[in-house]
């Protein structure tokens, strides 16, 4: 019996046995993958890799087959070997990027498969960066230096990943001619001091400033320098026009507060001069502007006067085109700068900065249905194209000579942001001629804008406008406007997509707001901004309307203008008088926040306008025209840098506030 119960063991044992030999082999066998290293980056366009390393347990020996996932899109993979067995225990994963994969940071995951064995998994870290890349941005990209003397301009340093500081010079300037930049290598942005000896002949040279980076191409750009002659012995404020039809008619200048005295022109090599001294460190200057052709001419006012550029900067960025006010009758345009000596004389040189004529150039626009808008710029010139009418071809007038960029959208909807976007960059079509191509909004030049939220506080119950300007290497345009002024406080705003962008672009996001119950007010807020995103944009309080007093009747009526201006409101004030019709005298200035700084107090103006009527030369037709003028106050603000107008950069904002009131004229 004990043989037997031994035998019944025996047979029990043999059958685990054999049941053990029927299961699969390393059924208690295990696989565990690691992966190095766990943090990687590459660079659009680029290869990289890592390195898996498998580890087998409880006698496991079986084939392991590799996988990955999560990559993002645009990156592949090739795995070396794809599967480990025998005594290989390392595979490598090749990942190639794509040149048009958005930058990001992803976790990718490996996974470990065998038979018989729980799945093994790693992951590690990818992050795509931006293909190294910058450009050169003048700020401004035109100086008039007189000479014998120095001017300063920025060059703003837009790029991405860009490995170490650019190394700048000016290359191969005239004699005469010398820059230095400060810093050198920069990052960020440095600063050109550009000086002029006074043997440099007066013209116009463009100066190329070249930018290299250890690996990268060089980059250049232009800066066009226009060198004026030296003020005559002994002043310091010497007003230069270049084209007799822009010259004044008259001219007076006041030193600090004093007397207003007559200027006399002086005229040689084909420019007119006003010469002059201030003594004080500010004071005034008084240009009457005549058109004795039956027309006046936009041009030769906003040329000559600021408070028109300024006006210009916060009408609403419409379709321009470039026109003449017809006129019964002669026109007169008086104009008043009141300034910092400095700023008087800056303003007296760029009166004779050359102005090249602007190319006219057609383009063809498809695929803007009725019911829809186009916005399409081209140089520096915008049109609206009406799908339920348009007229093809779209005729840009007034174009910007040299390289531009084109750029367009397409609204759907009024009040929504656009769905399509097209970026053309570096054309050059000749003056009457064509675009090379159709303004396809549905072809493959069109993409998809990149969108976000505007949230306007400051401004309950006015009516929102918004405009967004995009800002190139070549060119400010309008991009797109939303067509739909509302009481809306949040809404949406839309610009170039990420994949779009190149270095150096960036956008301007404009929000107009009309006060309620009073026609013809209105204030402006922007900010600019780079890649799209949601912004907060705040209004600065409502500037004061004038109070207007008349100060003297009789053959030339002056009147008297006071007001105080919100803190925000820190650079310019601006009077603009006339009756609004077209064959209205009219009367404009301006007052920097140097002089009224220097006046005493930078947010109270006092400006009566100067009693010249008595001088010789001066042309009593300039007088106000008789019966009701509109008083507009233009109040002006920016953060930055700049005098008469911010220069735009990434973060800059500009605050204006325009106000309208009344005289009578007798």
């Amino acid at each position: 019996m004990r043989c037997a119960a031994r035998s019944g063991i025996a047979a029990a044992l043999i059958l685990v046995a054999q049941a053990c030999d029927d299961e699969p082999t390393g059924s208690s066998g295990s696989i565990q993958v690691a992966v190095a290293p766990g943090t990687i980056s590459a660079v659009q366009g680029t290869a990289t890799f890592v390195t898996v390393t498998l580890t087998r347990g409880g006698g496991f020996s079986g084939v392991v087959s590799l996988a990955i996932s999560d990559l993002p899109a645009g990156v592949s993979a090739t795995m070396n070997p794809a599967q480990l067995t025998g005594s290989t225990v390392t595979a490598r994963i090749d990942l190639t990027v794509a040149a048009t994969v958005t930058p990001v940071t992803s976790t990718v995951t490996i996974r470990a498969s065998g038979q018989g064995v729980t799945e093994a998994t790693t992951t590690f870290s990818l992050t795509i960066t931006a293909t190294p890349n910058y450009a050169l941005i003048l700020l401004p990209a035109a100086l008039t230096i007189v000479a014998g003397t120095s001017g300063n301009t920025a060059i703003n340093i837009e790029g991405t990943n860009f490995p170490a500081g650019v190394t700048l010079q000016l290359v191969n300037p005239p004699t005469g001619i010398t820059g230095v930049f400060t810093p050198s290598p920069a990052t960020a942005t440095s600063t050109l001091a550009v000086a002029v000896a006074s043997t440099v002949v007066p013209a116009n040279y463009p100066l190329s400033i070249r930018g290299t980076v250890t690996g990268l191409t060089d980059r250049t750009v232009t800066l066009s320098l226009t060198v004026a002659p030296a003020p005559p012995a002994g002043n310091n404020v010497d007003y230069q026009f270049c084209d007799p039809l822009d010259a004044p008619v008259f001219f007076a200048r006041q030193d600090g507060a004093g007397a207003w005295q007559g200027v006399a022109a002086t005229t040689a090599g084909g420019i007119t001069r006003y010469a002059f001294n201030l003594t004080s460190g500010r004071g005034g200057v008084l240009m009457v502007f005549r058109s004795s052709f039956g027309f006046l001419s936009a041009r030769r006012v906003a040329s000559a006067r600021p408070t028109t550029r300024l006006r210009s900067r916060l009408v609403k960025p419409q379709a321009t085109t470039a026109h003449r006010v017809a006129a019964a009758v002669d026109l007169y345009e008086t104009f008043v700068l009141f300034a910092s000596t400095a700023e008087l004389a800056q303003d007296g040189v760029d009166a004779c900065a050359p102005t090249l004529p602007g190319k006219t150039i057609k383009g063809i626009v498809t695929d803007v249905t009725p019911g829809q808008y186009g916005v399409v710029s081209l140089g520096g010139v915008t049109e609206y194209f009406n799908g339920a009418g348009g007229t093809n071809q779209v005729t840009f007038e007034g174009v910007q000579q040299g390289l531009v960029d084109f750029i367009g959208s397409r609204i759907v909807t009024p009040g929504l942001s656009p769905d399509r976007v097209i970026v053309i960059r570096n054309l050059n079509t000749p003056d009457g001629g064509s675009l090379p191509y159709p303004i396809q909004f549905s072809g493959p030049a069109a993409t998809v804008p990149a969108t976000a939220t505007a949230t306007m506080t400051g401004a309950t119950g006015d009516r929102l406008e918004v405009f967004i300007e995009v800002l190139t290497s070549t060119t400010r345009q309008l991009l797109w406007s939303d067509l739909a002024p509302s009481l809306v406080s949040t809404r949406p705003w839309a610009g170039l997509s990420a994949a779009t962008m190149v270095s150096g672009d960036f956008h301007n996001l404009i929000v107009f707001a009309s006060l309620a119950g009073s026609p013809g007010d209105f204030r402006v807020s922007s900010r600019f901004v780079g890649a799209v995103s949601n912004q907060t944009i705040p209004f600065a309080p409502v500037a004061p309307a004038a109070t207007a007093s008349q100060v003297a009747a009789g053959a030339y009526p002056r009147f008297r203008f006071t007001g105080t201006l919100p803190a925000e409101y820190n650079k310019t004030i601006g009077i603009d008088v006339r009756t609004g019709g077209e064959t209205s005298n009219g009367f404009g200035a301006l007052a920097t926040n140097a002089y009224l700084t220097a006046a005493g107090n930078a947010l109270t103006y006092d400006i009566t306008m100067p009693d010249v009527a008595g001088m010789a030369g001066f042309p009593a037709a300039s007088r106000l025209t008789a019966g009701t003028n509109d008083v507009g106050i233009d109040a002006y603000g920016f953060t930055g840098a700049g005098s008469f107008a911010a220069r735009p950069a990434v973060g800059v904002e500009e605050r204006a506030s325009v106000r309208i009131t009344k005289i009578t004229v007798p």
